[in-house]
């Protein structure tokens, strides 16, 4: 430093911080030169230890500018004097350098947990103030969409039968149960008698004697299959042979056969047929019989089968109705696994108008990941889609159509169509510096006619009142137009 001063006197100012000189032979050789260039040197400084050595070796000590003489300098007057006063000096020997010690700043002062603290808050605050002076703009894209169409067939297995392919997914086994009640009509026809006939006889006496006929008395039409009927008031027959007394009567057996032509009646039960003989002058009428229904085995099976029909769609929407998420039935695959409960409360061949069942069914069927055909369904888009599209996401739908089988079983695997919005990537790098520094206004024409979007891009500035866009790249967000509310 001192090699090229051409100046007769030098003010060294000592630093407030920092070790600039590390030993007291260093302050000696710097004299020392100095003694050699011809030049005074002064030293301008507030640390004790470096006043001390300055002093002790024969160097001016200042506090400010303002204390300079304008003659010479203290401790200093001709070469030829410092020469002498510096033959004075004893020189240092090595063993005895020690390193100079200067007062520290207040940062050197700190630990160096508070340091990395102080830094922390620095930058932080730096951060926020950047984040609140510094203009950024939010730009929302409204790209063009290119509805996607693509069908294919996917294989069901069962998910215990390890390893899958490319263009399989696993299906699972789950139990439904459901109960229920069910009412029809009986198919069968029987006739149901409903009243018995009624009419009177005219008993007439065979003896010379008085007759009692009881109440109740029966009497029969002839044949081996006689209709019986019975008096329904007793009655006497006077002491002579011929003597007659009317008796209303009714049939035994209801319906219509009790309707018997006048003269059919013509036989008395028991003892007092032997005097006494019994006609009917008039047909007896008022028996009827109804057509009711029977339970046939054909209505027995058909209330079954649906009831069974019945509870098996009951099953399929209450599954679907409470059904994770995740997971979607197979089609067809819904089938009866085993009656746990059946009771009818009539059996074959009685004679009513109706017939119920109480059933309670368990069921099984097939069911898969509604994810896993998401992301085989995705697999198999991404294999004929374009490298440069992309998918809007939440606008995937997959229609899947159950294949029966040859054989009316369930299906083994399963026709897909799949759609999804796309829309061609966008150079976000490019877009910021197409934009930057630019009007709102001017941004988006640019962007409308260098980018394929639907609508104009939506700007949101912070601060709202600033009139261009920011200069800085990373102060300019992009999102898309699906992801607002998100």
């Amino acid at each position: 430093m001192l090699s090229w001063v051409k100046a007769p006197r030098v003010l060294l100012v000592w630093p407030d911080r920092g070790n600039v000189l590390s030993r007291r032979l260093d302050l000696v050789l710097l004299k020392r030169y100095s003694f050699q260039r011809q030049i005074d040197i002064g030293l301008l400084t507030f640390d004790k230890e470096i006043r001390d050595e300055a002093s002790e070796i024969g160097i001016p000590i200042f506090d400010s500018l303002d204390d300079l003489p304008e003659d010479e300098w203290t401790l200093s007057d001709r070469p030829q004097d410092r020469l002498q006063r510096n033959k004075d000096i004893e020189p240092v020997e090595s063993s005895n350098r020690r390193p100079l010690e200067y007062s520290k700043g207040w940062f050197e002062r700190l630990k160096p947990s508070q340091k990395v603290t102080l830094v922390m808050g620095v930058l932080l605050s730096l951060t926020v103030m950047v984040n609140i002076f510094m203009p950024s703009a939010q730009i929302i894209l409204s790209p063009s969409l290119v509805r996607e169409h693509f069908d294919f067939k996917i294989d069901l297995v069962q998910a215990d039968n390890g390893g899958l392919e490319s263009s399989e997914i696993a299906i699972h086994t789950i139990r439904l149960h459901s109960m229920g009640e069910s009412t029809r009509s009986t198919s069968g026809l029987a006739k149901v008698p409903i009243s018995a006939a009624v009419g009177t006889v005219v008993f007439t006496s065979l003896a010379q004697e008085t007759i009692e006929i009881p109440l109740h008395t029966t009497l029969r039409t002839s044949g081996e299959d006689g209709i019986r009927f019975r008096t329904t008031r007793p009655a006497n027959l006077g002491a002579e042979i011929g003597s007659e007394v009317e008796v209303p009567i009714e049939a035994l057996t209801l319906g219509w056969i009790g309707n018997v032509p006048a003269g059919s009646i013509s036989l008395i039960d028991g003892p007092l047929g032997l005097f006494v003989k019994v006609s009917n002058r008039e047909p007896t009428s008022g028996g009827r019989d109804e057509v009711r229904g029977k339970v046939l085995q054909a209505d027995l099976e058909r209330l079954e089968e649906e009831l069974i029909n019945r509870l098996k769609n009951e099953a399929e929407r209450d599954w679907a109705g409470s059904k994770p998420l995740d997971r979607i039935l197979v089609e067809n695959s819904l089938e009866l696994n085993k009656v746990l409960d059946r009771h009818y409360d009539h059996v074959l061949g009685d004679v009513v108008d109706t017939i119920s069942l109480e059933l309670s069914l368990e069921f099984s069927a097939l069911t898969l990941s509604t994810e896993d055909l998401q992301d085989l369904t995705t697999i198999q888009f991404s294999d004929v889609l374009s490298s440069d599209l992309m998918l809007v996401p939440g606008t995937f739908t997959f229609f899947s159509q159950m294949q029966e089988s040859e054989d009316g079983s369930a299906p083994r695997w399963i026709q897909v169509a799949a759609e999804v919005d796309t829309f061609h990537a966008f150079d976000f790098g490019g877009m910021k510096r197409l934009i930057r520094g630019q009007q709102p206004s001017e941004a988006v024409g640019l962007l409308q006619e260098r980018y394929p979007l639907s609508s104009p891009p939506d700007f949101h500035l912070k601060p709202s009142w600033y009139p261009i866009l920011p200069m800085i790249d990373q102060r300019i967000h992009f999102s898309w137009n699906w992801e607002q509310g998100t």
